[in-house]
């Protein structure tokens, strides 16, 4: 099997970048800034730099020279040279195809040039041959040749672009020019002899090495810009999850250890706060203050209850009517009483003060006749107060008052007067001086003011109703589009207030007797410490960021280990170096009276 055979199959199973690589140097065997830069491209991104360009062209077997190629291939002329030193383009060399062609000429005649132009199309040792264009002409056009080659019999044409990797074709030729010589002269004193088919290896591994240290050199610089988190000074789970970063860090990770919730800063609040109860208050006094304050809020909401209650739309709608049915019925009873007590002997019949005089005849009644219906004035009556006897004119009297008192009308008045006076009764008794008096109002407006307010709009809003009902006892007329809407108790949100008040009564309670203070102080720690880097989280991102950067970078360094080469090399060597081929090298440096053993260099 040839050589260039097994560097193809070689190379078929290596990464696509070391497969560029080589297909690179066996067009350029020096790589210039812009190949090198492009491999480390290629290198990163098959490590993970999605963001790195993928340059890549596979090597083909044809890239590989072949010195024993099947077809032996010779070069016949070189024409057609444009804008090349100061050659003309009519001019150009002849070759034998075989036997020997000597060029010959004075001084700046070209031959220099025609051989630059080979040594760069061909195989030299000497890579930094450079053509340069007539400087006499300022064509700007691109430098070419055509190069006219034979091979199985068929002729063709290479279109050569100068200063250009070499071509393919020309692999198998070798040109040797003083240049050339001065590369051996100047070379080390060693003589170092690599068959030209194993110098791949050499150019690979001092290109990987040389593009290891670029890639060390990148990965210091990324290091470089790690972020720092130096204001995690306290030890805590945080600052412990911060060192520990790397390039397994997850997102999720990040998310569960550096987000600084609602529930968090409620939970820090509280420590503080308990922090605050357990170091600088006394929390028996503090519980008890607490308690009070309940018990008075507490006292406050239940006679707004009552109050709401008792002046309600529908209460007052039922007292009001029940006051109009009352002056209603006042009214038709006084005209009723005209027309039984006038024209009376004395003034004042009908009043009240009479009625009761009436009420108390009617009970002596009962002891005088009790056998008799009230009033008895049949026969030899006698009157129940002065004790004559009645005329009758005075029995006709006490008989007309009777049916008054009976009547229906008088009844019913004195009925709604009672129930007005119960309603009245209530709302006199009403807790207004409770819940404007009391003290834990001034606490409840600094605790919760909004509430307060709401409270105080309610009692003025409910005193003024009051003293409009209250002032129908002097059985003024009151209509209910006389009575202001009444703004509503906070009762429900006073409810909410107690139950957080009683849930905080609670909690200092257990607060006391656990007196956990050393705990506290350390979860105190850790929040604060969460929220310090929650604040800096898309720092904690870049620094996992970087982590996962520099694990990608040393992936790419370890990939570019010559080891693998070194033992592929010795393989070759050791198939295709063989003793004979060895014991030739040794004869021809005696010839050249070399007193250096020769030596095959291998990779380290």
């Amino acid at each position: 099997m040839e050589f260039n055979t097994h560097i193809w199959e070689w190379s078929s199973e290596l990464p696509k970048w070391q497969n560029d690589l080589i297909r690179r140097l066996y067009q350029k065997s020096m790589l210039e800034n812009i190949d090198i830069n492009e491999v480390i491209d290629n290198i990163l991104h098959e490590n993970g730099f999605s963001e790195r360009n993928l340059n890549i062209t596979p090597l083909e077997k044809h890239h590989i020279p072949n010195k024993n190629p099947i077809d032996t291939i010779k070069i016949t002329s070189l024409k057609n040279f444009n804008n090349i030193a100061a050659i003309e383009p009519e001019y150009g060399l002849e070759f034998l195809p075989d036997g020997l062609t000597v060029v010959y000429g004075e001084n700046s005649a070209g031959k220099s040039s025609y051989a630059k132009v080979l040594k760069q199309s061909c195989r030299a040792v000497d890579e930094k041959t450079k053509i340069h264009p007539n400087v006499y002409k300022s064509s700007g056009s691109i430098s070419t040749a055509d190069i006219y080659v034979q091979q199985s019999g068929t002729e063709s044409i290479i279109n050569r672009v100068v200063n250009t990797a070499p071509e393919q074709l020309l692999t198998s030729i070798s040109i040797f020019d003083t240049d050339c010589a001065r590369v051996y002269a100047e070379s080390e004193n060693e003589v170092v002899f690599i068959p030209t088919e194993f110098k791949i290896f050499d150019d690979l591994a001092r290109h990987q090495s040389e593009i290891k240290q670029m890639l060390l050199q990148l990965k210091d610089e990324l290091l470089k810009t790690l972020p720092s988190f130096h204001d995690l000074t306290s030890p805590s789970k945080v600052k412990t999850f911060i060192e520990s970063i790397s390039y397994k860090t997850k997102e999720k990770d990040i998310q569960q250890n550096c987000t600084f919730t609602e529930k968090d800063q409620e939970r820090l609040n509280q420590i503080t706060k308990d922090l605050k109860v357990l170091v600088d208050s006394n929390p028996v006094k503090l519980i008890q203050e607490i308690q009070r304050n309940i018990n008075d809020i507490t006292n406050l909401k239940n006679n707004l209850q009552q109050i709401c209650n008792e002046l309600s739309v529908e209460k007052v709608k039922e007292y009001v009517l029940l006051h109009q049915r009352y002056l209603d019925s006042k009214a038709t009873l006084e005209v009723l009483t005209r027309k039984a007590f006038v024209e009376q002997p004395l003034d004042g019949v009908g009043s009240d003060p009479w009625k009761k005089l009436w009420h108390t005849a009617k009970q002596y009644h009962e002891i005088a006749y009790p056998s008799q219906s009230f009033p008895y004035v049949e026969n030899e009556a006698k009157c129940l107060l002065c004790q004559q006897d009645l005329k009758e004119e005075s029995q006709i009297r006490l008989t007309r008052f009777e049916e008054f008192m009976t009547d229906n009308i008088s009844q019913e008045t004195a009925k709604l007067h009672s129930q007005r006076q119960v309603l009245l009764t209530k709302i006199k008794t009403l807790p207004f001086t409770k819940v404007t008096d009391t003290s834990v109002r001034t606490f409840f407006y600094n605790d919760s003011p909004e509430l307060e307010m709401q409270a105080e709009l309610f009692i003025q809003s409910a005193l003024k109703i009051s003293t409009l009902l209250q002032n129908t006892e002097t059985d003024i007329h009151l209509s209910l589009d006389n009575i202001p809407e009444i703004d509503l108790p906070p009762l429900k949100e006073m409810e909410y207030w107690l139950e957080i008040k009683s849930s905080e009564l609670q909690h200092l309670k257990t607060l006391a007797q656990q007196d956990n203070s050393a705990d506290l102080l350390a979860e105190q720690n850790e929040l604060v410490s969460k929220e310090k880097i929650s604040k800096r989280i898309d720092n904690v991102y870049r620094l996992a960021k970087i982590r996962q950067e520099v694990d990608r970078v040393d992936k790419a360094i370890k990939s570019l280990d010559t080891t693998k080469l070194t033992r592929k090399y010795n393989e070759l060597s050791s198939s295709l170096l063989t003793d004979n081929f060895k014991d030739e090298i040794e004869k021809e440096l005696k010839q050249l009276r070399s007193k250096v053993d020769p030596i095959v260099k291998t990779l380290i």
